[in-house]
């Protein structure tokens, strides 16, 4: 059986005289490629694991001391995007709650170059 490219899960339809009868149903699943984490630590950093062994391969970009989260992988652009968080920091005697500051970055994978942006989330459209 021969599935075409952008095949989705579901149920496979047999068609024969004008009838539909479901037939049984298929699970796509896509293989993954390449595995990165966000990996915290007195120097944070995005790496590349072998998804074979679960080791790191290389080290992709390597972070400042602010607080990283919802990373996604954007194929179109060969970039992680993400947030960073700024302040937060718990008041002591005589002291000022310092706000916490959300913003974007964005990471290429092929040079670890890492740029910040002033937005503070995103919104993901998939085709």
């Amino acid at each position: 059986m021969e599935i075409p490219e952008h095949a989705t899960s579901g149920k496979i339809q047999l068609v024969y005289n004008g009838k539909t009868i479901a037939v049984v149903g298929i699970e796509i699943s896509v293989p993954i490629s390449k595995l990165y984490a966000y990996k915290r630590g007195a120097s944070q950093s995005i790496v590349e694991i072998n998804i074979n062994d679960g080791t790191e391969v290389s080290t992709i970009a390597t972070l400042g001391d602010n607080y990283y989260s919802d990373p996604v992988f954007n194929k179109m652009t060969n970039e992680i995007v993400g947030k960073y968080m700024l302040g937060g920091i718990i008041p002591t005697e005589n002291t000022e709650i310092v706000p916490l500051e959300v913003f974007l970055y964005k990471i290429k994978v092929e040079t670890g170059i890492t740029t910040a942006s002033d937005y503070e989330d995103f919104i993901i459209f998939n085709e």
